[in-house]
This record gives structure tokens, sequence and C-alpha cells, in this order.
């Protein structure tokens, strides 16, 4: 109930430009670690692994912490969410000398069938979100807020073997973007 209210608040405060990211240095491989032990049970309970994959060329980036922790948050919940069980949902982290990707690929129980990109817009759902009642539609709306103020760029697709991918860009060395109020 307090994350779920902390994302209508932080929601409205991005719409409005009260809200801005605040960049530190951070070590990105040991934030999706953390996130992978605050998942543990959840993970467990459905008999499904994460498996992360990590190509980068170096583990720091500049972003803000908690905010990027929030994204990939709602990623990795979504996709044990809407995973079959006794999966394993695959977290991939890349690097070039300008960009941090992350990319979170899992077997979703019924693969969407609406445009992907519609997903990231404000209380919008998928159709398979009936396997998760409690969704509200914000959780990826504040995602891809977070994401542009770090001048990025947030993605959601239907790979070809039906697996879902949902994931991000960013630069490494951030220059947070100042939003105006709407």
């Amino acid at each position: 109930m307090k994350e779920l209210i902390s994302t209508i608040i932080d929601s409205y405060r991005f719409d409005e430009g009260q809200l801005s990211i605040r960049p530190e240095s951070l070590d990105i491989l040991q934030l999706v670690s953390d996130i992978e032990k605050e998942n543990t049970t959840l993970l467990a309970d459905k008999g499904q692994t994460l498996k992360i994959i990590n190509s980068l060329q170096s583990n720091m980036i500049d972003a803000d912490k908690l905010q990027i922790k929030r994204v990939i948050m709602n990623f990795i919940t979504n996709a044990i969410v809407y995973s079959v069980n006794d999966s394993e949902i695959e977290l991939q982290l890349k690097s070039n000398k300008q960009n941090l990707i992350l990319n979170v690929i899992n077997k979703s129980k019924v693969p969407p069938t609406e445009n992907m990109d519609d997903v990231f817009d404000k209380y919008k759902t998928l159709t398979n979100s009936k396997y998760n009642k409690t969704s509200t539609g914000l959780g990826l709306y504040l995602s891809k807020q977070i994401i542009d103020a770090h001048n990025g760029q947030i993605y959601a697709r239907v790979q070809s073997d039906k697996r879902c991918l949902f994931g991000f860009k960013i630069p490494i060395t951030a220059k947070p973007v100042q939003k105006t109020k709407k």
C-alpha cells in the first residue's frame, strides 16, 4: 500500500515538474543484485529464477539511485507477476561508451497483443493484467517519467519467441532534464 501511494504521489509530482532526479555515482550491478535479493521470496513462490547477464564495460554509472531502483523493481515485479510459473526471467546489463542498457525478458502467461508503446501511458493496463488485480497503470508511466528525466529511452516489445522485453537506455553520465510545469 505504501508503494502504491508513493507511486501515485510521485507520478503527480513528476507531472507538475515538482520532482527531479538527483544523480550520484552508483554500482548498477550491486543495485540489481540488491533488487534480486529483495525478490527472492516472490521468485521462489512461483518457482522462478532471475538470471543476470552482465556484459557491462564498467558497473559504475551516474543516476538517481532511488528512482532507477524503482524502475528496475517495477520491471522485475511485473515480470514475476506476469510470467508463467517455473520459468526464468532474464535481466541483461549492457553498455557502450555513452549508455547503460538494461532489459528484462520473461515468458508471459498471455503475451500482450496490443501496441506495446501504449503501456507507458497513464492508467494503461494490458489485457493480460487480469492476472494482477492491483494494477493501477501507473508503475510503467512513472518509470517512463524517471527514464525521461535521465535523458534516456524506455521501450517494451513482444519478441518473436513470444517473450516480453521491457528495457531502458540511459546515459552513463547523467545530465538530468529539468521538466517544466505543464
